[in-house]
């Protein structure tokens, strides 16, 4: 499995090696490469099929929101008060706010071998 993933990313490392020959060159080109990389990287491994684990395989077919609920979160509300003499003194004031979370289901196929799976997460608004 390894040969094929090299062979499958060979202009993956053929640019990787172009970019540090050049950054070696410039070292301020480095500072950019590095950036590109950490990027790219996360791009890749964010889009990976879980089935045949190739990269950039992950398609979003649809989006679709199951649930939504509200709850209430203590908070800690801070304000200045200004006195007549010039002295301000901070107050803090416990305070309940309520807070919107929405629980959404991503399905996924993958573009090579055609798997398809589901993510969900909750996002709060």
């Amino acid at each position: 499995m390894r040969t094929n993933f090299f062979r499958t990313n060979r202009i993956f490392f053929t640019i990787v090696t172009v970019f540090i020959i050049v950054s070696l060159i410039n070292s301020d080109f480095f500072i950019i490469f590095v950036g590109a990389v950490v990027i790219f990287t996360y791009a890749a491994f964010e889009s990976k099929c879980p089935s045949c684990h190739k990269f950039f395989g992950k398609k979003l077919l649809h989006k679709k929101r199951i649930s939504e609920r509200t709850i209430y979160k203590k908070v800690i509300k801070k304000s200045v008060i200004e006195h007549p003499s010039g002295e301000t003194t901070l107050v803090r004031e416990p305070d309940v706010i309520p807070v919107t979370i929405v629980e959404f289901i991503n399905h996924y196929i993958c573009r090579n071998c055609g798997h398809e799976w589901q993510h969900s997460y909750e996002k709060s608004l």
